[in-house]
């Protein structure tokens, strides 16, 4: 096998396990710390008593932020790519390519559940008169519904700044020599 297409391999892995540590680390970091913290709520308990408006909510808090995470690895896919096509020797270096990745993902993640608090706040603002997160554990699915869409909306409108935001903040890649990869 040539060298580029060794290349393509070891990129296409590299993304593959980039994917696979965001979604873990997005995860864990959202079920154990964040969403207890905004559904005032033991988690596992609400679960095992079958607690459908409960579930939903959680549900749309793992995969809200995962997914505005996810949608903004491209800055770091580049560098990947860039790291590993051109002919810069150790200009780069791989441990500073993994530090970078690390703080990027920490540093998205962060703005992507920053803005989903300040989300679900203004929804209780904005419902004077309703304890949502008891609403939710009660199993009131009609709260529970729009406090979902409430986060999925911002969410989607968010991930696009986020992005941007978070791709300005990464140093950029000396370029040298470009491999043509056909």
């Amino acid at each position: 096998m040539a060298s580029q297409d060794w290349s393509r391999t070891v990129i296409s892995l590299c993304e593959i396990a980039a994917a696979l540590l965001t979604v873990t680390l997005s995860l864990i970091v959202t079920y154990r710390w964040f969403a207890p913290a905004v559904l005032k709520g033991e988690i596992r308990s609400e679960l095992l008593r079958g607690n459908t408006a409960f579930a939903l909510v959680l549900g749309t808090l793992l995969a809200s932020p995962t997914l505005v995470v996810l949608s903004t690895l491209g800055p770091i896919i580049f560098h990947v790519r860039t790291y590993f096509l051109l002919d810069a020797g150790e200009a780069f270096g791989v441990f500073a390519l993994i530090g970078i990745a690390i703080g990027y993902v920490a540093a998205v993640l962060s703005l992507a559940l920053i803005t989903t608090w300040i989300a679900i706040r203004i929804f209780e603002a904005m419902t004077r008169g309703i304890d949502e997160m008891a609403e939710i554990r009660r199993g009131n699915l009609a709260v529970a519904i729009l406090l979902s869409a409430v986060i999925v909306v911002v969410a989607f409108f968010t991930q696009i700044g986020i992005s941007a935001l978070a791709s300005s903040l990464v140093p950029q890649t000396p370029l040298g020599e470009v491999k043509y990869m056909s």
